[in-house]
């Protein structure tokens, strides 16, 4: 845990250079799929605030949760000026709410967590309001290799040349290469699981390399 906590203080500096291509289209993807304007949400696991910028201005309020004292430090200064945000330096697990939202957003976090607690969901899951929404982006498990050369593929018809060889490059840069290798990525099933016993109905899912799911609270 140290080390993997040391690795993102280390990294923050660097992080949204590295992942800037691919994690924009992923966010935009989520933007595309749901409207965040006048909703409490709950950015969990928020980084460098990445995510939060893009919603700052049509959002209610936005809860940040981040552990990483670096990450929350960019966070903080990149939506400085915003008032309708509130920053929490913890973890899921220590994280205590203290509000209920309207739309729970977890991006590419669950391979970092415990998932055998399933206590730290059921905090998720209680904090959110009837008819709220859970949003899940998560890469799944495959083959890494396989991973990024589909991707690569997918990029390249996708988004052009010029584009697709920023995306690429960003893959094989060797810090991203490193967290990729020794992260524990889960299958759909598995992500499945940790929602299936809770009061949530899946809203709409893609498919694809990452996964994007949504769940609404009934």
């Amino acid at each position: 845990m140290g080390d993997k906590h040391t690795e993102w203080e280390r990294w923050a500096k660097n992080y949204d250079d590295d992942l800037k291509t691919w994690m924009s289209i992923n966010d935009s993807e989520v933007l595309r799929e749901f409207d965040f304007t006048g909703k409490d949400v709950l950015d969990v696991g928020a980084g460098t605030g990445r995510f939060s910028c893009r919603i700052a201005s049509i959002a209610k309020t936005i809860t940040i949760i981040e552990p990483c004292e670096a990450m929350i430090n960019i966070a903080k200064e990149r939506l400085r000026g915003q008032k309708n945000l509130n920053f929490s330096r913890s973890t899921l697990e220590s994280f205590n709410p203290d509000k209920s939202y309207d739309m729970i957003i977890i991006s590419e976090l669950l391979h970092h967590l415990d998932i055998q607690n399933q206590a730290q969901f059921d905090k998720l899951f209680n904090s959110l309001r009837k008819d709220g929404l859970l949003i899940v982006l998560e890469p799944i498990k495959v083959n890494l290799i396989r991973f990024i050369w589909k991707l690569a593929i997918k990029n390249f018809c996708s988004f052009g040349i010029s584009k697709g060889s920023k995306m690429l490059t960003e893959m094989l840069n060797p810090r991203v290469i490193k967290h990729v290798s020794c992260d524990r990525y889960l299958t759909k099933d598995q992500i499945h699981g940790l929602f299936i016993n809770n009061n949530l109905r899946t809203r709409k899912h893609i498919n694809d390399n990452f996964y994007l799911i949504s769940m609404v609270k009934g």
